[in-house]
């Protein structure tokens, strides 16, 4: 990449601040990486964690209105992965973004919290299910439109775009100038989602649009059918991809699976 690129701060477009109170805070990987992010508290002993996906960062969109949603369950907490918004490093597609994942949920585990439910968005979503089973230790699981695996991607014009982002003469350059998203190298990861998906002890849930087109719900189904119980799939109806799915439906959603899987309450209680 350009180093002159990689270190120039650019305005992006579509996104706003956090409008409840919070706490920025930023932790340093395993590798050096310095990552990021917002924690809204509002005294819950369980937090949630949002990670964005591929050219998204914590404040774009609807990502802020979605994270202060959860918030007023839970605490919770949003990041900008390496390569992304306000975090240093480049992005390595769930290759190493495990790392910055690992040092916000070391970051929480210092702040006290004993109960961490994780929720991702595509490659956030593919990395929660990486780090999980790996990693363990957390209390739940969340996936919001993750593939199964990024070198056998259901509609080949993902792959291409993807594969065009990171290597075409272009393409980082692009990433950067629009998304302010800067790329490292795409790197053949031995163990896709898919690979460790029946790793995870944690309850699971998918959550998919039908009408994604970058991720077939097929790769959902996939993902659900490999991982071990407790787990659910919800396909949302005429909807597609990430950001159309971060909205209160969808958090309301992903609270009553909190409160039915993990706290042992009915969705009527």
């Amino acid at each position: 990449m350009n180093t002159r690129l990689e270190h120039l701060r650019l305005p992006t477009f579509n996104q706003r601040a956090y409008r409840v109170p919070h706490r920025r805070f930023s932790v340093t990987t395993l590798d050096g990486v310095t990552i990021r992010g917002v924690h809204l508290q509002r005294g819950s002993d369980l937090v949630c964690v949002y990670c964005h996906g591929f050219m998204s960062h914590k404040n774009l969109k609807a990502i802020p209105g979605f994270v202060e949603g959860l918030a007023e369950r839970y605490d919770a907490v949003a990041f900008d992965f390496r390569g992304h918004g306000e975090s240093t490093g480049v992005c390595t597609f769930t290759e190493r973004e495990i790392l910055d994942l690992d040092a916000v949920v070391r970051y929480l585990r210092a702040q006290g919290y004993q109960r961490i439910v994780l929720i991702g968005s595509s490659m956030g979503g593919a990395t929660v299910i990486r780090y999980t089973a790996l990693y363990g230790g957390v209390e739940g699981v969340v996936t919001i439109g993750a593939f199964a695996d990024f070198t056998r991607f259901h509609y080949p014009m993902t792959r291409l775009a993807l594969e065009m982002s990171f290597n075409h003469p272009w393409g980082p350059t692009y990433t950067r100038l629009v998304r302010n998203t800067r790329l490292g190298q795409l790197k053949p990861v031995p163990t896709q989602p898919l690979d460790l998906v029946d790793r995870i002890k944690a309850p699971i849930l998918f959550i998919h649009g039908e009408w994604d087109m970058l991720v077939h719900p097929n790769e959902a189904r996939l993902l659900h059918e490999h991982a071990i119980p407790p787990k659910e799939i919800v396909v949302l109806p005429r909807t597609g991809h990430d950001m159309p799915i971060l909205n209160r439906k969808t958090r309301d959603l992903i609270g009553n699976w909190i409160e039915r899987t993990l706290m042992g309450q009915s969705d009527d209680s």
